[in-house]
């Protein structure tokens, strides 16, 4: 895993199964398995074939508040009112490739007069990327994992995802998914390729790399004659991976028509209402142990004074694994144990118009006290 992701994730150094395995025995203070579910919005076709995970309805505004605690970590500020924003393009080198990707930038640049910037694996690292992407007016790219560089993209900002002849867009969702979240604020619109002689295949490739020579001949000719590619499961269906590995000429014209049509929905998406939903609930900060009993703990902290308004707090007590809620700056935790440390973090909640998708703060630095 590259230094600068370790970095964003945890300012202690990432424990790898690896390093366990050299160890006879490893003791944790704390420790952080997996990751929540809480924000997964897509599953990738594993059993079933992909799509938006049913009956989950997820919040964009914590998916924001993922992103930019990343950007923070990252030194990266918000786009600022009067800085100019760019035009990006997300491109690959070894294959998936647009094969005018000159002729698309000369043509984007004319349309919008905005600078615009070649997004890439090969030669921007994370850093780079995230920097890049925060302060976009329109990002365009092939259908694949780059694109879900898109969380970076600043609110009203539009998102283009392109994909190659005889792969439908109905059918490969996720990045669409995601900016059509609430609170995400951004314009999307997918663009397929309708010209059969714009697309170049490589069937003499690896499988995975969307080669078929492998196949008996009769099945290459079904693949090779498909209009459309079969719903179908993860990960190494031939019609799938010979067709979204293709390169692909854009259609200029289609492209700048489709992204002025975007863009105009982006900035609709951006209302007043959106701009204040999106105004984060901020730290809280001056957290102390006020007061102890053998058996309880008053908190206080400071009320925040900048941010979206405080509607209540939400405290988590780790040794009570419970999220208790105050709708003043203090709190009595009861029914603790005698001579106990606890640990405590505060964030504050802000609710805009009743609305319970307004998204909360972070939480504060941790806290320990202890009971008498």
């Amino acid at each position: 895993m590259p230094e600068i992701l370790t970095a964003v994730l945890s300012s202690s150094p990432i424990i790898l199964k690896p390093h366990l395995a050299k160890a006879e025995a490893t003791c944790f203070d704390e420790l952080i398995l997996g990751q929540s579910k809480q924000a997964n919005w897509y599953q990738y076709g594993f059993g079933i074939p992909q799509g938006p995970i049913v009956n989950k309805t997820v919040n964009g505004h914590d998916v924001r508040e993922a992103s930019d605690f990343i950007m923070r970590r990252l030194g990266i500020t918000p786009l600022q009112p009067l800085e100019q924003q760019v035009v990006s393009v997300f491109v690959r080198e070894r294959n998936r490739k647009i094969v005018n990707q000159d002729e698309l930038v000369s043509a984007l640049e004319r349309r919008f007069s905005l600078p615009v910037k070649l997004v890439s694996m090969e030669h921007n690292d994370f850093r780079e990327q995230v920097l890049i992407l925060s302060r976009t007016a329109l990002a365009i790219g092939l259908h694949g994992s780059i694109m879900i560089m898109g969380i970076f993209l600043p609110p009203g900002a539009a998102l283009i995802e392109l994909y190659p002849y005889a792969v439908p867009s109905d059918n490969y969702t996720p990045y669409r998914t995601m900016a059509n979240l609430e609170g995400m604020a951004l314009g999307y619109a997918p663009w397929e390729n309708q010209h059969e002689d714009n697309n170049i295949a490589y069937p003499s490739r690896d499988r995975l790399l969307g080669g078929i020579a492998h196949l008996p001949e009769e099945q290459q000719q079904k693949i090779l004659t498909s209009k459309t590619v079969p719903v179908h499961v993860c990960c190494e269906d031939p019609y799938w991976l010979f067709r979204i590995y293709q390169d692909t000429i854009v259609d200029l014209g289609e492209i700048l028509d489709l992204s002025v049509k975007t863009m105009q929905i982006a900035r609709e998406k951006r209302t007043i209402k959106d701009e204040t939903k999106l105004l984060k609930a901020p730290q809280i900060e001056g957290v102390k142990c006020a007061g102890s009993t053998a058996t309880s703990i008053t908190i206080t902290w400071e009320r925040p004074w900048n941010g979206a308004p405080a509607s209540s707090y939400s405290i988590w007590v780790h040794q009570l694994f419970k999220e208790l809620t105050s709708e003043k700056t203090q709190l009595e935790v009861t029914g603790l144990e005698p001579r106990s440390e606890y640990h405590f973090w505060i964030r504050a909640m802000h609710s805009i118009d009743s609305d319970p998708t307004s998204p909360r703060g972070e939480y504060s630095e941790k806290t320990v006290c202890r009971t008498l």
